[in-house]
């Protein structure tokens, strides 16, 4: 994405709103999250360059919960040290809020169907987001076999538990030996390391989703998760729907399907 494709930058209230918003969908885990950031800042607004934004998910890995950490990353780059600080606690004030209420409701009613029948609906949603994100930027940024072995690595060792310092480590000094083995040949795409890295860490976040799903053991519940899956790819991967509209239809859909099967 050249200089001139970028938009120019949110006001820092509008940018505030959107980690707001952001964070109010915070539904299936850290990866998700960096997937509905891809979307809104990289694809939708076309704020941050996609590599730009990988290279921020690589260094957010580094300490702490690295979706708040993206999130610092995206508002630093927007409106600096301020922007940073705000966008990180807008994104992190929804679910903290959400995780209060949620834990009163627990353990004042000890058992939510409903909720868990609307949260199972949701899964399907969420690995269509990332199987979207991933297949966007392998396009983009995958385009060599050595690049390929990172992506690969990248999903392997995450499903294996390995620590992703290691993995981005790793990615790096693999892409800093190619490209010193390289400069003096014209390459027509870039060679990421980390980058490549990252990307096959999205893929392992969908590989996790599969067992909840596709329950094998339930056919009612596999008919639905897999027509919400496909829904999830075509309103976002094609129609470039908002990710939070198909949330919201896989949550309504889990409420009557939880009611109905109750």
């Amino acid at each position: 994405m050249t200089a001139e494709q970028l938009q120019r930058p949110l006001r820092l209230p509008a940018m505030v709103w959107t980690f707001l918003k952001l964070g109010s969908l915070g539904f299936g885990g850290g990866m998700a999250m960096i997937a509905l950031m891809e979307m809104e800042f990289v694809k939708r607004r076309r704020l941050i360059d996609i590599e730009e934004f990988i290279h921020g998910v690589a260094l957010s890995q580094i300490l702490g919960s690295f979706p708040v950490n993206a999130a610092f990353f995206i508002g630093y780059r927007l409106h600096r040290w301020l922007g940073g600080v705000l966008a990180g606690l807008a994104f992190l004030l929804p679910s903290l809020a959400a995780v209060i209420l949620l834990s009163w409701l627990y353990f004042t009613y000890h058992h939510m169907p409903l909720l868990q029948a609307m949260l199972d609906s949701m899964a399907p949603v969420v690995m269509g987001i990332l199987v979207t994100m991933a297949w966007g930027m392998k396009r983009r940024l995958v385009h060599s076999p050595l690049v390929w072995a990172l992506v690969l690595s990248g999903c392997l060792g995450s499903v294996a538990r390995v620590n992703p310092l290691a993995l981005l480590g790793g990615g790096g000094l693999l892409g800093w030996w190619q490209r010193m083995n390289t400069s003096h040949r014209p390459r027509k795409h870039p060679q990421p390391g980390p980058t490549a890295v990252v990307v096959g860490m999205v893929m392992s976040a969908a590989i996790y989703l599969v067992p909840t799903v596709f329950p094998l053991q339930e056919p009612g519940r596999l008919v639905l998760n897999v027509a919400l899956f496909a829904l999830t790819l075509v309103m976002v991967g094609r129609d470039k729907r908002h990710p939070a509209l198909v949330l919201g239809i896989g949550a309504l859909t889990g409420a009557i399907y939880g009611a109905i099967a109750g």
